[in-house]
């Protein structure tokens, strides 16, 4: 359990395989690449969301001796400490043992207002278990935009994004990753520090390129200095461009085409006077994929001039074009087309495209959006809104939406946090610290004062309403790009309704993504030291150091869910149990239930002898103590009626390790049971 164990058995690792796809996060190099389906990888943030719960009183208020509760940030003279560990006279905040890459960083500081950070106060990535930083440099120099490679557009300080600091830079490691703060005390506990760190986390098999900054990052940030409106993707294909009188009722054809390709720009430009939301934009990407929404919300445009995005992908250029740069794959046929519904007369529509030229890729997934538009008034505590809810498998691609208040005159609807669950987790996979700092602003769009508007490449809040006597109101958006959520079986994104769920408000957002119907993973075991028949059936072995005792506590999530279960602690050796393969296995996940009592709890995941993957180091939830964490792992192709032998190996002997549950999970077609388990059919 020494880290010398971990030492030897990381010279088991599966070999990576060559891939012919860039990584997952590289969308710069194809406009394909975010369509193609995957699941050799997850998307996960380390946040400073607060784990203390809320304790309410009977009138669904919060207690006056329990606002500590939703402080989501870090500040350790008044005790809220949201770091990982203390390593010398660093503060680590993330802690990966596998491969994948840093994609987005986001960080805030002041009281009430925003402010620079301190002088001293330094940021240090380190890469591949080196005891050198491979990153060590002043955050208000990480955030300036001037210091290659993090240069403007990708990186932008509390001025340019409104109240908060962000780098899209990606960070590639492929044995680990770690994330600190340095400076020494007087430069860390200055002030309230809120963060966000997006983390792609890959299978160890996966081929992802060396570790450091991308060798390509010029590229990146060519192409996301596209100016809005422009064709940003690679190449110089042919547009086809024209103009369509459409009358009242009438559908017109702006494209019809047969075969496989995929569709990667669309503009149209409407009169000006013309109520975009009459106009029905009708598209067709194979048979059963249909999508059909008023113009307006396909664009996330609202009803305002100035609530247009201006993004790299999505938005209203200087000549009044709506584009649409989301590259929409088709297999078989694809359409385009307008209906005038409204009453008016007739509209005349300029429009031109763009197609790709290639056959789709056999595993790209179709293009979709989701229009939601939902109130929640007084006396509902704890209930969230929802953005975007879908089943089956795809990625999350971005979000536009307007926000107000019902009852009051302020702008609390910023305080909420997104919660993003992915594929049933119980609780929520990716929990934010705010409303605006999801799109990379903070103290409610802060620049010398609150609703500062501003529209960024990926990011922006081009439009405030703060007019006497109405609801204070903000349109924002963001882009997924390189942090896209993938999801293999479900995705449920919602919104917290302020800081304590219970904010009389409404949203109304457009939510784009890739999506296919069915599963692409489902649970097809479990070993549950609850039961002991599940112990037997599966052949479960704890450490002779292990004790195992009943757990009653609750998840992460709103409103908490209760459970109750058996756990096992164990600081020295390692604990194994075994699946025998009913079905051959192309990749499998393992999902991990413990106590979160203690911080900590890394592990390697070995498979008949070979490391399969490692379980990251997780942050103490000492309030609700159940966890769950994902991981894909690494292996060969399995047979049909193989066997799998599993052990887990913790890292640090410093910690108790500590388990409740491992739940396998399996392609639809590849199901596994354990020993004595019937198969799920």
């Amino acid at each position: 359990m020494a880290s010398g164990t971990a030492v030897l058995l990381s010279g088991l690792l599966c070999p990576r395989i060559a891939s012919p796809e860039p990584p997952p996060w590289a969308y710069w190099s194809d406009p394909l690449v975010l369509s193609r389906h995957r699941d050799d990888h997850a998307v996960v943030l380390y946040s400073t969301f607060s784990p203390v719960p809320c304790a309410y009183g009977p009138d669904g208020a919060v207690e006056p001796g329990a606002l500590e509760c939703r402080y989501d940030h870090l500040y350790r003279p008044l005790g809220r400490h949201r770091e990982l560990r203390l390593e010398g006279d660093e503060l680590l905040l993330v802690d990966e043992q596998g491969a994948g890459a840093l994609v987005r960083a986001w960080l805030t500081t002041g009281d009430g207002f925003s402010a620079d950070f301190p002088a001293a106060l330094r940021l240090r990535i380190r890469l591949d278990g080196s005891p050198d930083p491979f990153v060590d440099i002043a955050l208000n120099d990480w955030f300036a935009g001037d210091v290659s490679p993090h240069l403007a557009p990708l990186a932008g300080n509390r001025h340019s994004a409104a109240g908060a600091g962000f780098n899209l830079v990606p960070v590639v490691f492929n044995a680990g990753m770690t994330i600190s703060l340095a400076g020494g005390d007087q430069a860390i506990d200055a002030n309230r520090v809120w963060y966000q760190f997006n983390i792609h986390r890959v299978a160890a098999d996966v081929e992802i390129g060396a570790s450091g900054f991308p060798a390509d990052w010029p590229a990146l940030h060519a192409f996301i200095s596209t100016t809005p409106g422009a064709y940003p993707w690679p190449g110089a294909p042919a547009w086809v461009s024209g103009q369509r009188t459409i009358k009242p009722g009438v559908e017109e054809t702006l494209l019809e085409q047969a075969g496989s390709d995929s569709l990667l720009g669309l503009r149209l430009r409407v009169p000006d006077g013309v109520d975009g939301s009459s106009l029905r934009l009708r598209m067709r990407f194979d048979e059963g994929s249909d999508i059909d929404h008023p113009l307006t919300d396909w664009f996330g445009m609202g009803s305002e001039p100035t609530e247009a995005p201006r993004s790299l992908l999505v938005g209203l250029d200087d000549d009044g074009f709506a584009y649409l740069f989301w590259p929409m794959p088709f297999h078989s046929q694809a359409s385009v087309r307008l209906l005038q519904a409204g009453r008016g007369g007739e509209v005349t529509v300029d429009y031109a495209y763009v197609l790709d030229g290639r056959p789709a890729p056999e595993d790209a997934m179709h293009f979709g959006i989701r229009v939601a538009d939902q109130c929640i008034g007084t006396g509902r505590h704890q209930s969230d809104l929802s953005l975007l809810a879908l089943g089956g498998r795809g990625r999350w691609l971005g979000l536009s939406t307007r926000q107000h208040n019902l009852l009051s005159d302020n702008a609390n609807y910023l305080e909420g946090d997104e919660r993003i669950h992915i594929d049933g987790s119980a609780h929520p996979a990716l929990h934010g610290t705010g409303n605006e700092d999801f799109y990379n602003a903070g103290f409610y769009f802060d620049h010398g004062g609150y609703g500062y508007p501003f529209a960024a490449p990926m990011t922006g809040a081009p439009w405030h309403q703060r007019v006497a006597g109405t609801p204070v109101a903000s349109r924002m958006y963001r882009l997924l790009l390189a942090d896209a959520v993938p999801f293999r079986s479900s995705l449920d994104v919602r919104l917290e309704r302020g800081a304590y769920g219970d904010q009389a408000m409404c949203a109304d957002a457009t939510a784009w993504f890739y999506h296919e119907p069915g599963r692409a993973m489902l649970p097809v075991s479990t070993l549950d030291l609850v039961s002991a028949s599940s112990i037997q059936a599966s052949h479960y072995v704890a450490p002779a150091s292990a004790s195992c005792s009943d757990l009653s506590s609750h998840y992460i999530d709103e409103p908490p869910t209760q459970r109750s279960g058996r756990v096992c602690r164990f600081s020295e050796g390692t604990s194994s149990f075994r699946f025998h393969l009913r079905n051959r296995a192309q990749r499998l996940w393992l999902r991990r239930r413990f106590d979160a009592l203690e911080g900590g709890q890394a592990a390697i995941v070995v498979v008949n002898g070979q490391e399969a993957g490692r379980f990251p180091y997780a942050p103490k939830q000492p309030w609700r103590r159940w966890q769950e964490v994902d991981l894909p792992l690494a292996m060969p192709p399995q047979p049909a009626g193989s066997m799998l032998d599993i052990r887990i190996v913790p890292i640090d002997s410093a910690a108790l390790f500590t388990e409740a549950a491992y739940t396998l999970l399996a392609p639809p077609g590849d199901l596994l049971h354990a020993d004595g388990f019937d198969p799920v059919r």
